[in-house]
């Protein structure tokens, strides 16, 4: 079975640097799913699965990239 969390990880190993509003407009089409996307990103941030860059501001919002090793 297909998760959000598997989903999330191919897009970003496949297209790292991507925001979460990028992330969930490639997933639902629809940016008001960010929220959704988001919880899944902070996740893999935190079990070590991907890295986020930048500093969250509209400047700078976070990207993710895969775990360089």
């Amino acid at each position: 079975m297909i998760t959000m969390h598997k989903v999330v990880k191919f897009l970003i190993e496949n297209g790292p640097g991507r925001t979460t509003k990028e992330l969930a407009e490639a997933i639902f089409v629809d940016p008001g799913y960010q929220k959704r996307v988001n919880q899944d990103c902070e996740m893999m941030c935190k079990s070590g699965e991907v890295e986020r860059r930048g500093s969250g501001c509209l400047a700078d919002p976070h990207r993710y990239y895969p775990k360089t090793r």
